[in-house]
């Protein structure tokens, strides 16, 4: 795997994990896939306490792979990247107050690129945080909108 790529495009994120165990958690679905990313995006969901990353989306040459994150197992699947149909984009925000009474601004954005083999096949990108552009930006660097056939 290449470390820079993984380095620079997980910087933004690695508050929510670091780089380490993200290489440590994508050794085995890259070894599966027997290619390497394109592109590395976090999918992030609003837990309780704030932001919290739920899965990985891997962009490889010819897939996309969907790591989620789980504290007791390691789950993974693949698709083809060119099996996309639709991309479906929600944008929203939510202010929550924490327990000492601040309140915090969220930007919300989901992307859901659904496939062509089964309408009930979707990856979701997630995101919760306060810098959306910039997720946004990698997102659309890694797959663009004009990528659907």
């Amino acid at each position: 795997m290449n470390k820079e790529l993984l380095i620079k495009q997980w910087s933004p994120y690695a508050s929510l994990l670091d780089t380490e165990q993200v290489a440590s958690l994508l050794a085995l679905p890259l070894r599966c896939a027997g290619e390497d990313p394109r592109a590395i995006v976090p999918s992030i969901a609003l837990a309780p306490d704030g932001p919290k990353l739920q899965a990985i989306i891997l962009f490889l040459e010819s897939l996309i792979c969907e790591l989620r994150i789980d504290p007791n197992a390691q789950m993974f699947d693949f698709v083809r990247l060119d099996s996309v149909r639709n991309y479906k984009v929600w944008k929203g925000r939510q202010v929550i107050t924490r327990a000492d009474a601040q309140t915090v601004s969220y930007d919300l954005m989901v992307i859901q690129l659904w496939h062509e083999f089964a309408p009930s096949n979707v990856t979701v990108m997630q995101y919760v945080g306060m810098n959306l552009d910039e997720w946004l930006t990698q997102v659309l660097a890694a797959f663009p909108v004009k990528q659907i056939r």
